[in-house]
């Protein structure tokens, strides 16, 4: 959790926002049983200005308004759009169900222009909020330009990692960059059977028919404690 990804991302807008506002926090596992009592979500519901699902609660938020609309409860939805791309079926879902006080928080301007672009109709609702990190001064003298790029991810098919293996072929192959060499970290195998996962195997096809053996290199799981010297 110390490296970049959703969980970071919302703990850090709670930490952040919770020094202008007073915040609660409750468990998604803890939100889910309370849809066997309905008295008691709508209790919930209606005692705060806003609720703001994190990025394991995303699909439930059409239904958070449908539940508002349906009982003429006032809070507002605030919800940070990690991955806006794959919302497409929420943004359909929501978009005759949003009111004046929700607001869609796009952690980049590329982000928003996807919504924009998926559900224009939401356009009026979304806000670019950059991700709160701590960021080291950049300096351009000290900056020292490497010969190695790395990603940490799923090693999954929705990660697109096979297009980031495209992409390094164009840069090496056509555009000259042959010092260049990537490193791909994530698991590669099924944790019950133990074997490469089909998306693994495609990914070492994949290398070997783009002729970068000598340029990219999937690593394999990187445990917490490497991650750190991964990256550095």
């Amino acid at each position: 959790t110390e490296n970049i990804s959703a969980q970071v991302f919302d703990e850090l807008f709670r930490k952040n926002i919770g020094t202008l506002f007073h915040t609660g926090y409750m468990t998604s596992r803890a939100f889910a049983a309370l849809s066997s009592d309905s008295a008691r979500l709508l209790t919930v519901l209606s005692s705060w200005d806003y609720i703001c699902p994190d990025y394991r609660m995303m699909t439930v938020v059409p239904w958070l308004m449908e539940i508002r609309r349906k009982n003429g409860l006032s809070f507002g939805i605030l919800f940070i759009s990690h991955s806006p791309g794959l919302y497409a079926l929420e943004w359909l879902l929501i978009r005759d169900l949003v009111c004046d006080k929700d607001l869609i928080v796009a952690p980049s301007h590329f982000a928003e222009g996807v919504i924009r672009l998926l559900a224009p109709s939401l356009a009026p609702h979304v806000e670019t909020i950059s991700h709160p990190l701590d960021l080291k001064p950049y300096n351009a003298k000290r900056q020292k330009r490497g010969d190695r790029i790395v990603t940490l991810s799923r090693i999954d098919e929705d990660k697109l990692i096979h297009r980031q293996i495209d992409a390094m072929a164009r840069v090496v192959h056509t555009h000259g960059y042959g010092h260049l060499h990537m490193v791909i970290g994530g698991r590669l195998t099924d944790p019950d059977s133990g074997e490469l996962t089909s998306y693994a195997r495609l990914l070492q096809f994949k290398i070997s028919k783009l002729n970068l053996e000598g340029h990219v290199r999937l690593a394999g799981e990187i445990p917490p404690s490497g991650k750190h010297d991964f990256f550095k």
